[in-house]
């Protein structure tokens, strides 16, 4: 008897005998759903969360700080949705993990199947955005149903305190010193020096500054006239925060600093003599 025949009638026995069991085609056909389910989640996943990283920027309205110079990109980095970036990038390299343990994906090289990747998360992500999904993420980060509770983390560098940047609506005008409503409730912002452009902010004018916060107050060096459709995020948060009607904005007439022109009142060093 050959060397196979015996090994056949070794394995033959052991199975009569109990000793090794046969696994069921469903058995097989379940794992690879189950491998294929959860790569397919985990790809809706990230193209999930690479669509709240663009509807973060959206309506966020943070890129503004850009235009200020030096001066906003402390500003710009403290406000930067690092939690989004980093849960994203988690959800696509165990993407790429579970394509290469796919039999049709395993033969393919990983740096292609992360390229394909990217490629595929960025233009279905971008697909949802036309389609209006921000709209729907929007309501929900507003509401008290669990899908709200779990957005909210990630945008609370958005609607949270900030030290280097503020941005909200007019609430009160004084002589060196405004009164904003912002996602978090009223805040100070105070500047020394007066300014052509600061004699021309109403009551109702949505405002972007950069300075820094000392203690309850945040000192402005520069400041800025904004268009309310440029920080949606940060409006409904306000409306959510004192819940009171939209107010319509209206600039005054001559007004000699137009919508986004950076008004400078002074240096950090002087508001802070």
């Amino acid at each position: 008897m050959s060397e196979e025949k015996k090994l056949e009638k070794k394995i033959m026995q052991k199975i009569k005998n109990g000793h090794i069991k046969l696994r069921s085609k469903y058995v097989f056909f379940a794992e690879k759903l189950g491998l294929n389910g959860a790569l397919a989640l985990t790809i809706i996943l990230a193209i999930l969360f690479f669509n709240l990283f663009l509807f973060y920027f959206k309506t966020a309205g943070h890129l503004v700080y850009l235009s200020f110079g030096k001066d906003g990109i402390l500003a710009f980095l403290e406000t930067f949705p690092y939690l989004l970036v980093i849960v994203f990038l988690l959800f696509l390299l165990l993407a790429s993990y579970l394509s290469r343990k796919n039999e049709n994906f395993y033969k393919k090289s990983f740096s292609h199947l992360v390229l394909a990747l990217i490629i595929l998360v960025i233009f279905l992500g971008s697909f949802l955005t036309y389609l209006g999904i921000d709209k729907r993420i929007e309501r929900e980060l507003y509401s008290s149903r669990p899908t709200g509770r779990v957005l909210k983390p990630f945008f609370n560098r958005c609607l949270g305190d900030c030290q280097k940047g503020m941005a909200g609506l007019v609430s009160e005008v004084y002589q060196d010193y405004l009164i904003i409503k912002t996602p978090r409730g009223l805040q100070k912002v105070i500047f020394k020096l007066k300014m052509p452009c600061f004699e021309k902010i109403e009551v109702g004018n949505f405002i972007i500054a950069t300075g820094e916060k000392k203690g309850n107050d945040f000192f402005a060096y520069r400041i800025k006239l904004i268009d309310k459709r440029e920080i949606p995020l940060i409006e409904r948060g306000i409306h959510q925060r004192f819940l009171f009607e939209k107010e319509k904005i209206s600039l005054p007439p001559e007004f000699p600093c137009e919508i986004n022109h950076t008004c400078p009142i002074n240096s950090l060093e002087n508001i802070s003599k």
